[in-house]
């Protein structure tokens, strides 16, 4: 298995995007990108957490996560 690196454009539900990036085998970093035509939530559950990302109608859709 490979404990350091990133996987990039993972399909999601609901046309989001999601790009991952770990470091000796934890998650590190969550990128989603999305279509953002219109204003739009997701949820988005890690572990024991959930997060609520917002992309906003007209802006570049990228919201990062933070992992902790």
């Amino acid at each position: 298995s490979w404990k350091n690196g990133y996987i990039k454009g993972l399909c999601a539900k609901g046309g989001v995007t999601v790009d991952l990036y770990f470091a000796e085998g934890r998650l590190q970093r969550a990128v989603f990108y999305g279509r953002a035509f219109h204003d739009d939530t997701i949820t988005v559950r890690y572990k024991d957490k959930t997060y609520t990302l917002t992309f906003e109608a007209g802006k570049e859709p990228e919201l990062q996560l933070p992992i902790e």
